[in-house]
């Protein structure tokens, strides 16, 4: 179980405080001294002049649950893609972190990397009309499935471009992976 004590007294003071916090508060001024620590540049009157705005996520489903990611210019869509492309393999059935395993979820990322590029990111303006949801649904999901589901010594890319990917595993699993 992941616990984040931090985190969770940062969200409940949120929730008392409301968005005051972090702009132009007490989290604000937290944030702004640790990037500055880290040679950003970031200052409190950034942060005054942010303006939140809600936009719908994105979403698709994976195994029975909606998942939802931030749209575009955000490129999180490619994990949607990776999700529907995995969803066609009973990943249940591998050795966890097993060669397989990690070749197949390896695959499906590339696969789905190579869609993302394919369509570009649209600008905040065209998040909207943008068909980046297209990719994540059928029929083009399972196109992008079996595109990953290839057994082959060389992975192919979202643009059908050979190139070489090697994924190395050591008696521990620990793995290292590129691509040429």
């Amino acid at each position: 179980m992941l616990k984040q004590p931090d985190l969770a007294k940062t969200l409940e003071a949120l929730a008392a405080e409301g968005p005051g916090l972090m702009y132009g508060g007490a989290l604000g001024k937290k944030v702004i001294e640790r990037l500055v620590e880290l040679g950003g540049c970031l200052t409190m009157d950034d942060l005054m002049d942010t303006k939140a705005q809600w936009i719908d996520p994105v979403s698709a489903s994976y195994r029975g649950r909606t998942i939802h990611v931030p749209p575009p210019p955000c490129e999180a869509f490619q994990y949607l893609l990776t999700l529907r492309i995995l969803e066609g393999f009973d990943l249940g059935k591998l050795p966890r972190n097993g060669t397989d395993h990690i070749d197949t979820v390896l695959r499906a990322i590339r696969v789905a990397a190579g869609v993302r590029i394919a369509n570009g990111v649209p600008s905040p303006a065209e998040a909207g009309r943008a068909p980046v949801g297209r990719p994540c649904r059928e029929p083009a999901g399972a196109r992008a499935r079996r595109q990953a589901g290839r057994r082959a010594d060389r992975a192919m890319d979202g643009a059908g471009v050979r190139r070489p990917h090697h994924v190395v595993l050591d008696r521990r699993q620990a793995t290292a992976t590129w691509c040429a």
